[in-house]
């Protein structure tokens, strides 16, 4: 497999018809060493062919004025399907992480011999069992805040989900608690509210097991929300492989 890199700069795409300069890398929330916002001067590409099927490499995508952009992030219950840039949830106490016996769920791709897995549950109890979900940060500002749950195929009574599920959100103006009736709404993105987010890793989502059944750690998605304009609640789609 051949690889190999090449520098392009402003310099050599001044030649190209059609150019429009100067461009700018966008202020993005990934990478935001990368994705800057500053005028664009040079950037170094790399490139290989792909098991003689083609080429495939790296791009940069340029505006022509300084632009914002922030990719939704989304919090998955292992790493594997978390957002590139933030990392996966911090599970204390015992929680167990599964691929059968499940609906519904949130996720990439499941295959348990690649530690991807649905969701992950924790029996109810005194609060002692948690799942944080840390985002990264790279833009501050306002985001709206949904969290997916699927549910368990197991009918035992034990195995009821929880209706009052305890979540906390650390924000940059606070901590907002509530309740998520994981019962109910199965299978889509449940919207918690819109809430300010400082640069970072400072801002979490935690659930907690202190409730009436079973407490589920699928999924929670962030959109950034620059004008703080009307919520769009339509669930999509889970991108899950069943």
């Amino acid at each position: 497999m051949n690889e190999s890199e090449y520098v392009v700069s402003d310099i050599d795409i001044r030649d190209f018809s059609g150019y429009d300069g100067p461009y700018y890398r966008f202020l993005g929330g990934q990478v935001p060493d990368f994705n800057n916002g500053e005028e664009f001067q040079e950037v170094t590409l790399s490139g290989r062919l792909y098991k003689n099927k083609g080429i495939i490499g790296d791009a940069i995508f340029l505006t022509t004025e300084p632009t914002t952009i922030v990719s939704d992030i989304f919090l998955d219950s292992d790493h594997q399907g978390t957002t590139p840039g933030s990392e996966g949830p911090e599970y204390v106490g015992d929680w167990t992480l599964l691929v059968h016996g499940i609906e519904e769920y949130w996720a990439m791709y499941v295959r348990g011999d690649m530690e991807m897995y649905g969701l992950a549950y924790a029996l109810p109890g005194d609060g002692s069992r948690t799942a944080t979900f840390t985002p990264t940060i790279g833009v501050a500002g306002a985001y709206q805040l949904y969290e997916w749950h699927g549910n368990l195929t197991d009918e035992s009574p034990e195995f009821q989900e929880a209706s009052n599920a305890p979540y906390e959100i650390r924000h940059a103006n606070g901590v907002a608690r509530g309740t998520i009736d994981q019962t109910q709404d199965r299978g889509q993105w449940n919207y918690l509210g819109t809430y300010n987010f400082s640069t970072g890793t400072n801002g979490y989502i935690r659930l907690s097991n202190n409730a009436d059944g079973i407490v589920l750690a699928d999924a929670f998605k962030l959109i950034y929300d620059p004008d703080g304009g009307e919520v769009d609640t339509t669930p999509p789609n889970s991108p899950r492989n069943l």
